[in-house]
């Protein structure tokens, strides 16, 4: 049986969709088919501002509504999770999902505690808020930013892995956390 996965990167370019892509092929079932699309180019290229989110949220739902026939999941790309309680309700049959809800979860499942790992401290606030919605506020130990853009990630890769690191040895010794999560879909490639 094969499934149908989407996965939308909601900001106005494709920058990340072959490198997302790329990933999906190694690790998906032989029969699933995964496609990636972006936003179209006019829109915000990052959604680091309230403003920009606003933008790629009516968009992701538009693509959700339009898509949902022909796939069996939807997987919405930023772990600030625009749009994922919108995109639900448009969503007929299929399954939509998004990174930040799914990685609470897992990290709660393996683990008593986690930190986040994020781009900005500008961030912090709207993930917070997302992760205390969800009902994993009192198992997260700390929210550490990296300094760092979504195109800054995979700009300087040692530059990201130092950052990571450092702040991942950090989030354990001084935070107490148990489990790491990457509060950033561009924070992909790192082992």
């Amino acid at each position: 049986m094969s499934a149908r996965i989407l996965y939308i990167n909601p900001i106005g370019t494709d920058v990340f969709d072959r490198p997302m892509l790329e990933i999906f092929q190694r690790v998906k079932m032989p029969e699933t088919v995964v496609d990636v699309v972006s936003l179209p180019p006019d829109r915000p290229k990052h959604v680091e501002y309230h403003s920009y989110e606003a933008f790629s949220v009516v968009d992701t739902v538009r693509i959700v509504r339009q898509e949902r026939d022909h796939y069996d999941a939807i997987v919405i790309g930023c772990f600030y999770d625009l749009g994922l309680r919108e995109a639900r309700e448009v969503s007929g049959k299929a399954i939509v999902t998004a990174p930040c809800q799914s990685a609470v979860q897992i990290a709660s499942q393996l683990a008593n505690t986690f930190s986040v790992l994020v781009g900005r401290r500008k961030w912090i606030p709207k993930m917070s808020e997302n992760v205390r919605l969800y009902g994993y506020g009192h198992r997260m130990q700390s929210m550490r930013p990296l300094g760092l853009g979504v195109h800054d990630f995979q700009a300087d890769t040692g530059l990201t892995h130092d950052r990571l690191l450092t702040e991942g040895r950090k989030a354990v010794e001084e935070d107490g956390a148990e489990a790491l999560i990457l509060g950033c879909t561009a924070e992909f490639g790192f082992n």
